[in-house]
């Protein structure tokens, strides 16, 4: 092989391989039906909490125009979107973050942050 050659195969061979090492957060997140099951569950999982958290919520909207999903890996799946919640002194935005196990139909981790 000339060296031409094997330079031009090598350096292909590392750009597979580092594209391969990129973390799985680089994955494209794409927009997800509200209807979806794994994202309801996250949803039913995250409005209790929210309600115990914090004091007099009467009601947890999800914006489901935020809502997405992306490849976690091969089992898993991150859903993402923004709900609000309403108390006395009126609606609070909050962002939130879940990954569902596709395999075993559970939530790996359930995160969210008030937005203001």
């Amino acid at each position: 092989m000339s060296p031409v050659k094997a330079m031009t195969k090598a350096a292909a061979i590392a750009a597979v391989t580092a594209a391969s090492l990129l973390p799985w957060s680089t994955a494209q997140a794409e927009p997800v039906a509200h209807d979806n099951p794994s994202l309801q569950a996250c949803q039913a999982s995250l409005k209790p909490r929210v309600q115990r958290e914090y004091a007099n919520v009467d009601q947890v909207q999800w914006l489901t125009d935020t809502a997405t999903e992306s490849f976690v890996s091969n089992a898993e799946t991150r859903y993402q979107g923004r709900g609000q919640f309403r108390q006395t002194d009126g609606w609070h935005t909050f962002s939130y973050n879940c990954v569902f196990n596709n395999r075993t139909g559970s939530i790996s981790s359930l995160t969210y942050s008030i937005i203001n």
